[in-house]
């Protein structure tokens, strides 16, 4: 599975006329090799570093310190080369430049560090790097076979966390005790939250970012759940809006509307449709309704190691949809004041039809706590 990754980058090198490829994002070092360094945030110091990767067209390394010799030695796609102490971005430089003499080299700007980057400029050639974020990234939107079923495990998990916090409600439990409870029960079963889990009741669901507070729970408004844990470093990601006790007349009306229109969206899906288009369709079928400008993000985004990455279906964004992406379809409104709706779903496109890898219901619901 990773010696098929890294052929097909550097088969992706060579047709940008790179020769190697400098890899720093802990995601991608877990993507090529399977090793899954222990660091939080996309941008590992170089003057305190775990592991890098280095994917040369003739060979393949691994790079890290002394501490980690045994261990990384066991990857047998890359030979293990030590960063020397102490580390920095000149160490690693002159690494990087030692395997590729004269070749091009491929960075990735967006993780690493100005300082780093700059120390590493002070040893080779800016002239002869390249960014080579955009390629890896659009690598990643393929999911092979064992992605889709990690990412298929982590729906399903997503989904009973979902029916485990509707199991806490009960009156005066608060936002924040719910989120705390969905972030337990994904330690339980899976490796964790893909993202902090957003519980927004009444007013507070028209902000589609909320952080749950102390707001307490009660018969006669919103309750949006948007929730997703990690499984073996794959993402879920779900929302689900219902109504504690009878739903008003007027929640009934958007939610229909929002629901018949995801569910019209997702049909829509189809390999050679850009993200921008089934963006554009959510738009254009809210127009009749006026509540278009009650709209305020994305369609959807892609999701695989990271909760949110390529593609992203946004307006204007011209990325063909292809079979074996992955991403949410999720349509939302919001009226400050009232509160908010959000419907998302994970799809699939499988040989050329959209495949929705989310089991959670999404009929109408309401709760008498």
């Amino acid at each position: 599975m990773y010696r098929k990754r890294i052929n097909q980058l550097v088969e992706d090198l060579s047709k940008n006329k790179i020769d190697l490829a400098f890899i720093a994002n802990p995601q991608n070092i877990y993507y090529y090799s399977g090793f899954s360094p222990e660091i939080e945030g996309n941008i590992q110091p170089m003057s305190d570093p775990e592991v890098f990767l280095i994917i040369h067209r003739k060979q393949q390394y691994i790079l890290g310190d002394s501490r980690l010799k045994r261990e990384l030695k066991k990857y047998k796609d890359f030979t293990f080369i030590e960063i020397p102490a102490p580390a920095s971005g000149h160490t690693i430089g002159n690494i990087i430049k030692n395997v590729a003499g004269k070749g091009q080299i491929g960075l990735e700007y967006q993780h690493i560090s100005y300082f780093d980057l700059n120390q590493i400029y002070q040893v080779i050639n800016p002239k002869l790097t390249t960014d080579i974020s955009e390629i890896i990234d659009l690598a990643r939107t393929i999911k092979d076979e064992t992605e889709i079923k990690l990412l298929k495990k982590a729906a399903q998990i997503t989904s009973l966390g979902y029916k485990h916090a509707l199991s806490l409600l009960r009156p005066g439990i608060t936002e924040i005790e719910i989120s705390r409870a969905i972030s337990v029960f994904f330690l339980q079963y899976a490796d964790g939250n893909s993202f902090e889990p957003i519980v927004a009741f009444g007013s507070n669901s028209a902000i589609p970012h909320h952080h749950s507070n102390q707001t307490k729970i009660k018969n006669g408004n919103i309750l949006l759940i948007d929730l997703g844990c990690k499984y073996q470093g794959y993402c879920g990601d779900m929302t689900r809006a219902i109504y504690l006790g009878q739903p008003s007349p007027e929640f009934t009306t958007r939610y229909q509307i929002l629901l018949q229109i995801q569910n019209k969206t997702i049909k829509q899906i189809r390999p050679g449709t850009t993200s921008g288009e089934i963006d554009n369709f959510v738009r254009s079928a809210l127009k009749p309704h006026h509540l278009e400008s009650n709209f305020i993000h994305g369609t959807g985004h892609g999701i695989g190691l990271a909760i949110h990455e390529a593609p992203s279906l946004k307006p204007k964004i011209t990325t063909k949809l292809t079979n074996n992406m992955v991403f949410s379809i999720e349509p939302g409104l919001y009226f400050p004041g009232w509160g908010g709706l959000r419907l998302e779903d994970i799809i699939y496109l499988k040989n050329g039809q959209p495949v929705n890898i989310t089991p959670s219901s999404k009929r109408l619901s309401w709760i008498e706590i």
